[in-house]
């Protein structure tokens, strides 16, 4: 029974094997480090929303996030680095749990698979590879999924409530709308039980609306074809720019782009690292200097 069971296994992760190209410890070394700055990046910025009983443990755990980022610069620690940084992950999700980000477990699922696999071996940089790429197609087909379960994108009306509560979202959308539906959604008060709709009467904006679930649900299957897999990358990072941009959500457009780049049949992600390590100082620059610019 467990060999017909670790055969199932095998060959589900096969699925999302590259047989004809091996996996580079250079490529994996690029992610992990890329993946090594964005948690010490949010755990620096977790300590500085609130000043409370956690605040020495809020800096002990930035401490530990740039202690990571260093090691992951010396090959003979990056693994202890990214067990110390899956570590701190961990610890941060206890303490904040259940207020977490959804952000924050996709951070600690592929922090831990980096700290579980010996990434000096072929075998062990293949598995983290699988693994990791049937995460990225589960957690981008699940979005789509809640989408249509909730049914708050086909009316429109999720994006219109966004609109209404959140000033980055009005400027994104107030283009697509006419005047006057964007005059009555403007008007409704969210606080006022009762009020709406906040479904949209405009053919665009529910085009776009409706857009998003759709490809959420098919993309990510478009990578488990080898002979698609490139496209729908490609696709999949223009998706998540385009929408990451204009909720200036920086921060999980950064890491998502990343994820969806370890599909890539060439190592852009190794080549996209120094420009994903600028993005993050300047975004902790934004943080200190510029505190409307700190983007999620």
């Amino acid at each position: 029974m467990m060999r017909r069971f670790d055969a199932f296994v095998d060959r589900v992760l096969a699925v999302t094997e590259s047989p004809d190209q091996p996996v580079s410890e250079r490529l994996i070394g690029a992610f992990r480090l890329f993946l090594l700055a964005h948690v010490a990046t949010r755990l620096w910025f977790w300590i500085f929303p609130v000043r409370d009983d956690l605040t020495a443990v809020r800096i002990a755990l930035a401490a530990a996030g740039i202690l990571a980022l260093v090691a992951g610069f010396v090959p003979a620690y990056a693994r202890a680095g990214t067990m110390l940084a899956a570590a701190a992950l961990w610890v941060k999700l206890f303490l904040s749990f259940p207020t977490a980000s959804n952000h924050s477990f996709i951070e600690i699922v592929f922090m831990t698979l980096l700290a579980l696999f010996d990434l000096r071996s072929e075998d062990g940089r293949a598995l983290f590879l699988q693994a990791g790429r049937w995460m990225i197609v589960i957690i981008f087909f699940y979005t789509g999924l809640q989408k249509v379960l909730y049914g708050t994108y086909f009316d429109g009306q999720f994006l219109g409530i966004e609109m209404v509560t959140q000033p980055k979202f009005t400027a994104l959308f107030e283009w697509l709308l006419p005047e006057a539906e964007f005059g009555r959604l403007m008007a409704l008060d969210p606080d006022d039980v009762g009020s709406g709709p906040y479904s949209v009467d405009n053919g665009l904006f529910l085009a776009m609306s409706n857009f998003v679930w759709i490809f959420e649900l098919f993309a990510p299957l478009l990578l488990l074809v080898k002979r698609t897999r490139t496209a729908a990358t490609l696709a999949i990072v223009a998706f998540t720019a385009a929408i990451q941009f204009g909720a200036r959500e920086m921060m999980f457009g950064l890491l998502f782009i990343n994820l969806a780049l370890l599909f890539a049949p060439r190592p852009w992600n190794r080549w996209l690292l120094p420009v994903s390590l600028a993005a993050y100082a300047v975004l902790i620059g934004m943080f200190h200097f510029v505190p409307d610019w700190h983007f999620n």
